[in-house]
């Protein structure tokens, strides 16, 4: 399949409710179950999506933890034991998943290639209430600059705020100290918190209280944003690919929501690399969906050394990339060991994966070079593009 860049080129708010619970839900219902596969008996409660592997972890409060793609497909299931309330992935390029258990109250260090607790974080000292109000949800707000690569949101079930703790997970593999850094109100008045989870695109981090069945977004500073009713009952988990919203219940349902918070929301592609050593090399694979509407269609990867402005438009689409000699670049060398499955067709749920490959020993005067990527779906015409994805080369 070869495409050449002149037949490519040629075709190619949310309102802050007054009372909690105010706003109507913002995506269409009902929500999708994909937790039809899990087995009986499992009660999910708490969930959290793995960028790099590109699935879902669904932990249920018997003990166990089970990954799943997003349509529900059951990849594995490692039994751990205990009260399992919450789960978060820290680091997604290593092996390690962060999990909230209940009573007593801590994080457990859970390795899933070894599929062992590597250590415990105990928080009873601070984390206080009944033993079945314990703690509830749990995730992680990532921050390159932070000396343990970001920081842990910990929600308190007892009293609905939520706790933030500097726990040594990358100056120490065995340490279990815990530092409380603050604690958050994000829906003052409120009790009965039940799942957490943070949005790098958008830099909010979303609480569902259960009781209440409501959701809200706030600020890592804890100041509250936008309230919405949360369809159904019993919410005990929350998860973010994008703009789809998984919802752990632990009335055995894991619901899929699409289009949240709106569907300008909808990044349709991601990846979790942005820089590459030029000494080192190194592969960023950048994942993309375009939903069951564009099953089946081509896609190419394109990229730009130019930037995303202004950009091209055909038609009603945009796609963000400055044409220039890399752009010419990547659409006569796609499939290359460089561009790795760069041109194909979107499976049946208009998703795919294309990876970028540079080598080791590429020299220091490329180090600085800023690179973008998108993805564009075709028939005869361009039918979609994605956001583009940034690549910087550094030492």
């Amino acid at each position: 399949m070869l495409f050449q860049a002149t037949t490519v080129l040629a075709c190619l708010a949310a309102l802050a409710p007054s009372t909690y619970g105010q706003s109507a839900f913002p995506s269409p219902t009902p929500g999708i179950d994909i937790g039809t596969a899990l087995p009986g008996g499992f009660e999910p409660s708490g969930a959290a999506w793995h960028q790099r592997l590109q699935l879902l972890f669904v932990i249920d409060d018997s003990g166990n933890l089970t990954s799943m793609d997003a349509s529900g497909a059951i990849q594995q299931t490692w039994p751990i034991g205990g009260d399992l309330e919450g789960v978060c992935v820290a680091d997604p390029q290593s092996s390690l998943v962060y999990i909230a258990r209940e009573h007593p109250d801590g994080i457990i260090e859970f390795d899933l290639s070894s599929g062992t607790a590597k250590r415990l974080f105990n928080l009873t000292g601070t984390l206080v209430g009944p033993n079945d109000r314990g703690l509830e949800a749990l995730t992680f707000v990532r921050d390159p600059s932070h000396a343990e690569g970001g920081l842990f949101y910990a929600g308190l079930q007892q009293d609905g705020r939520v706790y933030v703790f500097e726990l040594p997970i990358a100056s120490s593999t065995t340490a279990t100290s815990s530092t409380l850094q603050s604690v958050l109100s994000p829906a003052p008045g409120l009790d009965d918190i039940s799942g957490l989870t943070w949005d790098a695109a958008s830099d909010q981090l979303y609480a569902c209280y259960d009781k209440h069945d409501i959701i809200t977004a706030f600020s890592q500073a804890g100041a509250t944003i936008s309230t919405w009713d949360l369809p159904s009952d019993k919410q005990e988990g929350l998860a973010l690919r994008g703009c789809q919203l998984f919802v752990a219940q632990d009335s055995g349902e894991v619901l899929r929501y699409e289009s949240f918070p709106t569907s300008a929301a909808c990044a349709t592609a991601n990846t979790s690399v942005t820089a590459i050593s030029v000494s080192a090399g190194g592969s960023q694979p950048i994942h993309f969906n375009f939903g069951p509407s564009q099953a089946n269609k081509t896609y190419i990867m394109l990229g730009t050394l130019s930037g995303t402005l202004p950009g091209v438009d055909f038609g009603s689409i945009h796609v963000p990339l400055q044409p220039d000699g890399y752009l010419n670049f990547t659409l006569t060398h796609t499939n290359t060991p460089l561009l790795a499955s760069s041109l194909g067709t979107l499976g049946q749920n208009g998703e795919g994966t294309a990876t970028i490959n540079l080598p080791p020993g590429l020299g220091p005067s490329f180090v600085g070079l800023k690179f973008y990527h998108a993805i564009i779906a075709l028939t005869a015409t361009v039918q979609a593009a994605s956001n583009p994805i940034p690549l910087t080369l550094v030492p």
